[in-house]
C-alpha cells in the first residue's frame, strides 16, 4: 500500500509576501499616536510594586488595540501572541516571549525569594507551581495563572492552595 501523496509546499516558511494583516499593522504603526496614548494612560497604570512586574503601557495598549481590530477574546489574544510572530512583534514582544521567563517562589512572611525557575516563555505558570515550593509550606498563594495547581499529580497533600479566580485587572473598572 502506497502512502498518501502530500501536497507540495506553498513556501510559507520562507515567504516574504506582505500579508493584508502585516500591511494593516504597518499602517496602524504609522497613524496611531502611540506616544500620546501612552502619555494619557501611563499615570493610571499600575506601578508593579508587588507581584510580577507589569508589561509596558505601550505593549498593553498595542495588545488591546489588536484585540479590538481582530475581534479577539483575552484567551484568543494570548494564543495569537504565542503563535503569531507578526502580532508579537507589533506588541513589542518579539523576542522575550520565546526566550527565558522566571517563575518565582517567595516567602510570605519575609518577602524573600527562595526559588527561581527559568523556563521558556510559553510554559504556563501552573506547570511550574509545585516546583516553586520548598516543602515547608502550609499555605500557598498565587494569581490566576496557578489555577489547577492543587489538582496536579505533583501537588503536595499538606499544602492549602489559595489561587485567584481571575486576574485583578479583569475586575477593575
Amino acid at each position: 500500500m502506497m502512502p498518501p501523496m502530500k501536497q507540495a509546499s506553498l513556501g510559507l516558511g520562507t515567504s516574504t509576501k506582505r500579508t493584508r494583516k502585516a500591511a494593516f499593522l504597518a499602517e496602524m504603526e504609522r497613524v496611531v499616536p502611540w506616544a500620546a496614548l501612552v502619555g494619557l494612560v501611563a499615570p493610571c497604570a499600575p506601578e508593579g510594586r508587588r507581584g510580577r512586574p507589569p508589561f509596558a503601557v505601550e505593549t498593553m495598549l498595542r495588545i488591546h488595540f489588536m484585540q479590538q481590530w481582530f475581534t479577539l477574546s483575552d484567551p484568543a489574544m494570548e494564543d495569537a501572541l504565542h503563535g503569531t510572530p507578526l502580532l508579537r512583534d507589533f506588541a513589542g514582544l518579539g523576542g522575550p516571549s520565546e526566550r527565558l521567563l522566571a517563575h518565582i517562589g517567595v516567602d510570605a512572611e519575609s518577602g524573600l525569594v527562595h526559588t527561581v525557575k527559568g523556563t521558556a516563555g510559553y510554559v504556563n505558570d501552573v506547570v511550574e507551581a509545585n516546583a516553586l515550593l520548598h516543602g515547608q509550606e502550609a499555605e500557598v498563594f498565587g494569581d490566576a495563572g496557578y489555577q489547577g495547581a492543587d489538582k496536579r499529580a505533583d501537588a503536595g497533600d499538606d499544602v492549602r492552595w489559595n489561587v485567584a479566580m481571575m486576574s485583578s485587572c479583569a475586575t477593575a473598572g
